[in-house]
């Protein structure tokens, strides 16, 4: 874990880090994003010393980082920058085990670990004796990442690394960055300008504005609830549109629904359905804590059933049986295409015990889309 208590950072008279305590857990990916100048880059940098602390303390694993030998520090935090720093006078195989070197491994040891890390770039072993300038921008920006991993290092630090790239590239890296996340669990902090790759690439995200942490939340918290105009206006308002996958089920759901239980009369589902206005009631075996849904019941399939009807008929009797129950937590595009064909357009939600907990229906739905979507002003 890396722990920052209180930290300040002051250039001259300039406070550029202001009063920061932030907990980034071991193993998760973090992004720091802001506009230029925020203070995100030297947040990053006084966690290896690159920069010193005007007051505060950063520990990791419980140690003051002031404890550390500098150089024992770095080493255990690997870097890659966004111009990469490979140094051109050096082979590519050169250039990755330049820390490995300085540590007096084993020749052997170092190439058999710079191979290992071409093969994890997904780079073959041709690329060892190439020099930079024999390689494109990603390809370069790989052998940066392979250079920080070179001695195994807990953390990553990652400033702007892919932001000189273009569009295709960068996209396939940040794929490629995941994949790799999920095989080494490192703890990385990844410095960006870019909200998209922030939401893409983050377990957490960090939101900064003149050297203060505005919000430090998962990227569906901070899409869904914003905790300023600021933080709002920075993630833009048709980010939701953009990314739907990040709206979930249970923050846009219903959560106060009627229902019946499935002993009740057709005339209590009736006056549900009136008190509510609302066309459907959901039919349960108990109203208590773990609610089951047994069916739903419409206005409109006791009107066209009416001729059944009598002190003798049952909820149970009418009740449609097949229909389609979400789970909280599917998102916005899940339930687009699952309700796409489906005639029946009330839908429960449950919990992962299967318990009912909510509704979605067409007005919440074209609620929450008119939320997010941009107004035609906003788009001209």
């Amino acid at each position: 874990m890396i722990r920052l208590k209180n930290v300040v950072k002051n250039f001259e008279n300039t406070e550029v880090i202001k009063n920061i305590s932030i907990d980034f857990e071991k193993g998760k990916f973090y992004c720091l994003i802001g506009e230029s100048g925020c203070g995100k880059t030297t947040l990053m940098k006084l966690v290896n010393k690159l920069i010193e602390l005007s007051s505060g303390e950063i520990l990791i694993d419980d140690k003051n980082i002031n404890d550390y030998n500098p150089v024992l520090l770095r080493q255990k935090i690997g870097y890659v920058i966004q111009k990469v720093g490979l140094f051109p006078h050096m082979t590519i195989g050169e250039n990755i085990e330049i820390v490995p070197s300085i540590l007096k491994w084993d020749k052997k040891k170092a190439k058999e670990r710079a191979l290992e890390l071409l093969e994890l770039m997904d780079l073959d072993e041709t690329y060892y004796t190439r020099y930079p300038e024999e390689l494109s921008g990603g390809q370069q920006q790989r052998i940066g990442i392979a250079r920080a991993l070179a001695i195994n290092p807990d953390i990553i630090l990652m400033d702007e690394p892919f932001s000189a790239l273009d569009p295709i590239t960068r996209e396939n890296l940040q794929d490629e960055l995941i994949s790799l996340q999920e095989k080494l669990k490192k703890t990385i902090i990844f410095v960006t300008h870019d909200m998209d790759e922030a939401l893409k690439l983050a377990d957490k995200i960090a939101i900064l504005k003149e050297g203060k942490i505005l919000q430090f939340d998962t990227p569906e918290n901070i899409l869904n609830r914003p905790k300023n105009s600021f933080v709002e206006y920075f993630i833009g308002n048709d980010r939701l549109w953009k990314t739907p996958e990040m709206l979930l089920v249970k923050d846009i759901m219903k959560t106060k629904i009627p229902m019946v239980l499935e002993t009740a009369h057709i005339a209590k589902a009736y006056e549900k359905m009136k008190n509510y206005e609302i066309d459907a009631v959901f039919v349960v075996k108990n109203i208590g804590k773990n609610k089951q849904i047994q069916g739903i019941i419409t206005k409109k399939l006791i009107f066209h059933r009416r001729d059944m009807l009598n002190e003798n008929t049952k909820i149970t009797d009418l009740m449609y049986t097949k229909f389609i129950s979400l789970s909280e937590r599917e998102n916005l595009l899940d339930v687009l295409n699952k309700i796409r064909d489906v005639k029946l357009k009330i839908f429960p939600v449950n919990d992962d015990d299967g318990n009912l907990i909510g509704a979605i229906t067409p007005s919440n739905l074209l609620n929450v889309i008119s939320d997010i979507t941009p107004s035609i002003a906003e788009v001209n």
